[in-house]
């Protein structure tokens, strides 16, 4: 009996103490992200979180926040309970998170066009997977950049001295991501990863191909100088619910698109059997 007891009020005090971060966790991370980013960036801006999450037994949670310099970005992180802060060991992830939102701010007929190419192509419009509420989730869940190690301490330093990102100017100069046989790990500095329903579409017979997805953009001309990964992954809807993985009707490209606007295949495979 005792034993039971002791379990209860240690349940009883872990609800209550996470009832009392959760009360004070935006106005926390409010006041210390902002120090974050001027201290590693540079950035000197108010924050918006717009929602936020911890792990009591791991000590650790995820921040999603709001924040217009350089760019109107949504960031999305991890964040440390104890300090109720970023770790300035995801410097490159949230580096990641700004580029994609000047990006797209840049680019917003990439956005326009890649709506048109879902539902062209059946793919899925929302982020899956994830405990997110469903108004938190990502809205261009299939969209992120990537970059070689050895350059991003020197972006990071240039956008805290020069308070700006132009992504036109920077994409042209980056290193390309090393590629290896496993074509579930193929990354370009921009990538789409989207995901098809398998057995939806199999029906159909409407299985996509990423490169066909990439003839779309380039029939659509919206797509800047750079280098490009477009991935597409299988998610599996049945009775027991959903599963998102390997599948050999998965299908990858990677190819860079010059400053004249024509694309050049570096690799692609079109399935992974």
């Amino acid at each position: 009996m005792k034993i039971v007891k002791l379990k209860l009020v240690a349940l009883i005090f872990l609800l209550f103490t996470g009832c009392a971060t959760d009360s004070q966790k935006k106005s926390e991370l409010s006041n210390n992200i902002p120090i974050y980013l001027e201290e590693n960036f540079g950035i000197k801006d108010s924050v918006n979180i717009l929602y936020a999450e911890n792990n009591v037994l791991r000590g650790e949670g995820n921040v999603i926040f709001k924040i217009n310099k350089p760019n109107p970005s949504i960031i999305r992180s991890g964040i440390m309970n104890d300090t109720m802060n970023i770790a300035p060991s995801l410097n490159e992830s949230v580096y990641s998170e700004l580029f994609k939102g000047a990006f797209i701010a840049e680019h917003p007929n990439v956005i326009k066009a890649t709506k048109k190419i879902i539902k062209d192509y059946s793919l899925i419009k929302e982020e899956v997977g994830t405990d997110i509420p469903k108004e938190y989730r990502d809205q261009t869940y299939y969209l992120y950049t990537m970059f070689d190690e050895s350059q991003v301490t020197e972006l990071i330093r240039k956008l805290k001295q020069e308070k700006t990102l132009q992504t036109d100017t920077i994409l042209p100069t980056l290193k390309k991501i090393a590629i290896n046989e496993d074509p579930l790990s193929w990354r370009g500095n921009i990538n789409f990863r989207f995901t098809m329903d398998v057995i939806k579409l199999d029906k159909l017979n409407k299985i996509p191909r990423a490169s066909s997805i990439m003839k779309s953009y380039e029939s659509a001309r919206v797509l800047p100088e750079g280098n490009y990964c477009i991935n597409i992954d299988s998610m599996v809807v049945d009775k027991t619910g959903t599963t998102l993985g390997y599948d050999k009707r998965n299908s990858a490209v990677i190819f860079d698109v010059d400053n004249s606007g024509q694309f050049h295949v570096i690799k692609q495979i079109d399935s992974f059997e």
